[in-house]
């Protein structure tokens, strides 16, 4: 239950709830749940939910069907190149959040920044947080603070004994056009993962978009240099870093705060009802045997899954925080009309500026990895199931093919023909 002064915070001051996302199956179940999630608390908070979503040629049916359903499913057309070296992926978050106050500056007021894999187990206090201009941060000095930045020093300094004590904050920082003294100044203000943002605009985020992909490039290019193996900079916070960093930049204030704290997959019950915030992060395909993992439905609908065999989630523990995700999708799915059997193609038109545009008819006897093979009608390409996406590759490479074999385009989609490939192209069911 919320309560009416949080509830009077939220509307007195517009408090809208954000997350940012590829357009593909393995976001939309994610989007789909936090949002039903987040409309148990109530109306008002249901209707301050916004959920972008990117796509590359046109919004998938998925999405479209998701923007029927919730008030602000919002798409976006994702413009990046992604064809530079060591594209960084989740720059999409502000790519997609640039083209939204472009849009609709006037909601940049007070924003609830999250990813698409949280829960709200509790609407956090926000009358303690909206009264000032402090944006408010979860937790996460242990794995972007300066000392933890330090710390990777020490293992690159014990390799390269030549390098100075700083050398690795000094580059970062001089790659976003910071003070190294200012991140040393704010390790304790140091926060990430979920936000509560205040007067940013467009600009802003496309200042973050740009600092997103060339502090990856930095950070990637510093470990390949001077190269450790263990105990090199985590590179995945690359983001975390850019906004953070752009904030103190703009001379805006950050303070973590405990109504942000959150807990993690690994959690137990007890723990993720001490939180505010769950999130689903933190179990591996190793790790996953009592939990669950969101990794084995990177291409496949959670809810049709389950409504397909409803003993799929009898082996998560009770006592792990998934059960309480697991507890949702179930209420959700059960709520939905029955499935209808989808129709299976055989042929389509990938079309693209690319040598590879051309008709795929699927093979009707080679398989990989339980999947069918696509075969161009020149035979000169075939998309193949490589365990979490289509990849599309050449056919020199069928006689070699395993999980890794690279490729020119993929898709995260449950069939090569749903669309939303990682290059610009249209997809035209032909049988």
């Amino acid at each position: 239950m919320v309560s009416s002064d949080t509830l009077e915070a939220i509307k007195k001051h517009n408090l809208i709830f954000v997350s940012a996302q590829p357009d593909t199956i393995y976001f939309h179940w994610q989007v789909e749940l936090y949002l039903y999630q987040f409309s148990k608390h109530g109306p008002e908070i249901a209707d301050r939910c916004y959920a972008l979503f990117g796509y590359r040629d046109k919004p998938s049916l998925y999405a479209q069907e998701l923007a029927k359903k919730f008030p602000h499913v919002i798409c976006y057309k994702d413009t990046r190149n992604m064809s530079i070296p060591n594209f960084y992926i989740p720059s999409i978050q502000p790519h997609l959040f640039k083209q939204f106050l472009k849009e609709y500056p006037e909601l940049g007021t007070n924003v609830f920044y999250h990813d698409s894999d949280i829960f709200l187990v509790q609407i956090p206090k926000f009358e303690l947080l909206l009264n000032d201009p402090i944006s408010y941060l979860s937790d996460t000095v242990s794995y972007i603070g300066y000392d933890y930045i330090q710390s990777s020093q020490k293992c690159y300094k014990t390799k390269y004994p030549e390098l100075s004590d700083t050398s690795l904050i000094d580059t970062m920082c001089e790659c976003i056009g910071i003070s190294a003294e200012i991140v040393k100044e704010n390790q304790g203000n140091s926060g990430g993962a979920q936000y509560l943002l205040k007067n940013l605009d467009a600009d802003f985020w496309n200042e973050t978009e740009l600092a997103n992909q060339k502090l990856y490039d930095t950070i990637k290019a510093y470990d390949t240099k001077f190269h450790i193996g263990n105990g090199s900079l985590q590179i995945w916070t690359a983001g975390m870093w850019a906004v953070l960093w752009n904030l103190w930049k703009q001379n805006k204030q950050t303070r973590i705060h405990k109504e942000l704290d959150f807990s993690w997959a690994t959690y137990t019950v007890k723990e993720y009802h001490s939180c505010n915030i769950f999130h689903l992060a933190g179990v591996t395909a190793d790790s996953c045997k009592d939990k669950f993992y969101k990794g084995a439905y990177t291409n496949k609908n959670v809810f049709k899954e389950y409504l397909n065999n409803k003993t799929l989630f009898d082996t998560i523990n009770p006592n792990s925080a998934t059960f309480e995700y697991v507890k949702v999708i179930k209420e959700y799915a059960e709520g939905l009309p029955p499935i209808q059997p989808e129709k299976e193609h055989t042929r389509f038109l990938l079309d693209s500026k690319d040598a590879w545009s051309n008709v795929y008819t699927k093979d009707p006897v080679k398989t990989f990895m339980n999947k069918p093979l696509w075969r161009s009608s020149d035979n000169n390409y075939f998309i193949f199931y490589a365990g979490s996406s289509w990849v599309l590759t050449h056919s020199q490479y069928e006689k070699d093919l395993s999980s890794s074999t690279g490729g020119y385009a993929s898709s995260t989609e449950e069939q090569p023909y749903n669309g939303s490939w990682n290059h610009e192209c249209t997809i035209k069911i032909l049988d």
